[in-house]
């Protein structure tokens, strides 16, 4: 046999021979093939046409071992790799006295196992094949196999596959070159570890079989080339190329993380890796939606590799919970800043890359997250109000958090950038900043708890930078931009109109994300500057603000600002100082209703005065002047306590009160022209008791003052007319 390298020899044990009536014969017989590991039954059957002398021969061994075949001759050896009986018919074309060349097998294989080497096993409950020997060519021309039955206790998720074959294996430079193509018509993803042979691919095998607990895969098709040097060890895989449809898949991609559900995939297979594209889907026990996904599965390295992306949308309440979870090691080292978040995630990419091992920990694990969100609420952010209607671009990986978008807290509309940095690191290491900016109605300030109103009125903008350490201690550096924006004391009758530049700064200092000191305030325009900070804290607001310098005009003093301390407080300020400038508010005309665009529902101003000297108009003065002084919202005068005396004259005792339902004044002085002269009043007038009782009109800004006035034991000097007209009526 010059197809196979040999001679075969049968035993004959009965041979009919029939001879036709128009020539040729018939034939018939039964005996044994020999073999080199023993005999197999074999029986012929056959004929020749007696005037072509062509005819064909038929050889059949019912029952054999594909084994005992395999070592027949080299290209028979792949047979060795199935343990199972068999029974095998093969057809020669006979032509006269030429030696066949071409022959037709009929292989049917019963239960039993396909050995593959190295990779493992395969169960059968039947192989059928067909093949033809062609001078040095052997080729399955189809081969159908069903797998064997399940072990007692066990069973299919599914109905079991049919797996289908072709396949030529030819002789070439002393070797064997195979190509195979492979098909399945479906299988249950559950059943997969039955029939995925357990050397191949090992790592790929053992992920897919244990995490896809769900799902049919379906038209799987794959080719395969093969090399085999019979004399240089078992065969090598040169090429492999195929693709398997699956639907209604269950996906553990990463346990005990939920699995992914409802998806559908297609694979690519490569000698180096399985390419998975995956579709639809959502993740169990969340409003997830899986819109589509990657998984690569690299075979090239030991152990393999897997790498996996996925764009995901849903509710922003799952997306965090899903990236918070422990396993994926985001926040391993550092608490995550947030703990509830409301919202919808538009879109996101979760990236996953490990090496196939038993015990995977985390920090063999590449992950990635980045995505879009928007309408985010965040109860509870900043100082115990809620951001709202946010919009953000995130990344995340174990490296660190990192977030831009815009947002809302109060009405505000802000910009926020925010980076943590999830890394190890010493206690003084930097782990998070924020840069926040916006612009801000005073109203929408005092929401906060600290109300800048009457002081500042209108818009301002806002630059607030935060930087937190690893050990608890952080540092807000605050900005305020006061252009758009009224600022105004209106006890000294000082306002800075918007359009005017004007600007302020203040250091918040906090430990553990509460305020422990507030330092460096300044507020400064081009007639006013105050330098400040911020003590006695409580529940993030502080209690005391000691003015350490102020130049307010001409005015130059220090003091203490204490905030209101509850909802019907006003502000209690204390103001020391060499002097105090009140000339603009004597200057400032009666009916003027300054302040009466401040909100009359805000707090008023308490204040407690002491200074040396108080500038009055045309260089006239006040000296050692102290007291308490009480306004509304408006600026209006509710109520007033000063002592003092005039620069060069008498002492004077001024006192606004509520009386019967009305504001009233009093005033005295023992040097009645002295304090007539210092106002601008009666220059004429020297010495005298000086008293005054009247009452305000109403208690808006520029109410009338009704009253009487008496001042006795006076002169009058200089006043030529009305010494005329006092000595006629003598």
């Amino acid at each position: 046999d010059a197809q196979f390298g040999r001679a075969w020899t049968a035993e004959i044990g009965a041979l009919v021979l029939t001879r036709r009536d128009g020539g040729g014969i018939d034939l018939a017989g039964h005996g044994a093939l020999v073999l080199d590991t023993g005999q197999v039954g074999l029986r012929v059957s056959g004929s020749i046409d007696g005037a072509t002398g062509r005819g064909s021969l038929t050889a059949t061994m019912p029952a054999v071992r594909p084994a005992a075949l395999a070592a027949s001759a080299p290209m028979l050896a792949p047979l060795a790799a199935i343990d199972a009986p068999a029974g095998l018919s093969v057809d020669v074309q006979l032509d006269g006295l030429r030696i066949p060349t071409m022959a037709l097998a009929r292989l049917r294989v019963g239960a039993g196992t396909i050995e593959l080497g190295r990779h493992g096993r395969l169960g059968l409950s039947a192989l059928e094949a067909d093949l033809t020997l062609d001078e040095d060519t052997l080729r399955v021309e189809r081969a159908v196999l069903h797998p064997a039955p399940l072990p007692a206790g066990q069973g299919l998720a599914g109905a079991p596959p049919v797996i289908t074959a072709q396949a030529d294996l030819r002789m070439a430079e002393g070797g064997w070159r195979a190509e195979a193509r492979l098909g399945i018509d479906q299988v249950a993803t559950a059943d997969l570890a039955l029939f995925w042979p357990a050397g191949v691919a090992r790592g790929a095998r053992d992920w897919i079989t244990e995490n896809v607990t769900g799902g049919i895969a379906r038209d799987g098709a794959w080719r395969v080339t093969a090399e085999w040097d019979p004399a240089g060890g078992p065969p090598r895989v040169t090429g492999l190329e195929g693709t398997l449809e699956a639907e209604d898949l269950e996906i553990h991609w990463l346990r005990p993380i939920p699995p992914a559900q409802r998806a559908a995939a297609r694979a690519r297979f490569a000698l180096d890796a399985i390419d998975i594209d995956v579709t639809g889907g959502g993740q169990s026990g969340t409003a997830i939606e899986v819109r589509e996904g990657r998984v690569r599965i690299g075979l090239a390295t030991d152990p393999e590799t897997a790498e996996m992306d996925f764009a995901l949308a849903g509710p922003a309440a799952d997306v965090w919970a899903l990236l918070r979870h422990p396993r994926l090691g985001l926040f391993a080292r550092r608490a995550p800043p947030i703990t509830e978040v409301r919202g919808t995630l538009r879109e996101a990419r979760l990236s996953l890359g490990f090496p196939m091992i038993a015990e995977l920990p985390i920090e063999a694990m590449r992950i990635s997250a980045t995505g879009r969100v928007s309408d985010i609420r965040i109860p509870r952010l900043v100082l115990g109000k809620d951001l709202e209607r946010g919009n953000f671009d995130f990344t995340a990986d174990p490296a660190g958090l990192r977030a831009n978008g815009t947002a809302t807290v109060q009405g505000i509309a802000l910009r926020i950038q925010q980076e943590a940095d999830f890394r190890p690191g010493p206690p003084g290491q930097l782990v998070s900043r924020e840069i926040v900016s916006g612009r801000a109605e005073a109203r929408q300030i005092a929401t906060f708890g600290l109300d800048p109103r009457p002081f500042v009125e209108g818009v301002v903008g806002l630059d607030i930078r935060n930087e937190t350490r690893r050990n608890g201690q952080g540092r807000v550096q605050l900005r305020t931009d006061f252009r758009d924006a009224r600022l105004a004391l209106d006890a000294l009758a000082w306002a800075k109109p918007p359009g005017i530049a004007g600007q302020g700064e203040a250091t918040i200092a906090l430990l553990n994300g509460q305020i422990t000191a507030i330092d460096g305030i300044r507020v400064e325009t081009a007639d006013a500057l105050l330098r400040a900070r911020g003590t006695q804290l409580r529940q993030n607001i502080p209690q005391r603000i000691e003015v350490t310098q102020a130049q307010i005009g001409r005015s130059r003093f220090t003091g203490e600002i204490n905030p209101p301390d509850g909802p019907r407080a006003n502000w209690a300020i204390a103001l020391r100082g060499p002097v105090l400038d009140v000339a603009p508010v004597l200057s400032r005309p009666a009916t003027a209703e300054d302040g009466s665009g401040a909100d009359a529902a805000g707090p008023g101003v308490a204040l407690d005065l002491r200074f040396d000297r108080v500038l009055l108009e045309q260089a006239r003065a006040l000296t050692g002047i102290a007291g308490t002084l009480t306004t509304d919202a408006r600026g209006t005068v509710q109520a007033a306590q000063l002592r003092g005396r005039v620069d060069g004259g008498g002492g004077l005792d001024l006192t606004v009160a509520q009386t019967g339902g009305q504001r009233r004044l009093r005033l005295t002085s023992d040097d009645g022209g002295a304090l007539l002269r210092a106002f601008g009043v009666l220059r004429t007038v020297q010495g005298g008791r000086l008293r005054v009782d009247a009452a305000y009109g109403h208690d808006r800004p520029g109410a009338p003052l009704t009253g009487q006035a008496e001042l006795e034991d006076f002169a009058v000097r200089d006043a030529p007319a009305l010494g005329k007209l006092l000595q006629a009526m003598s």
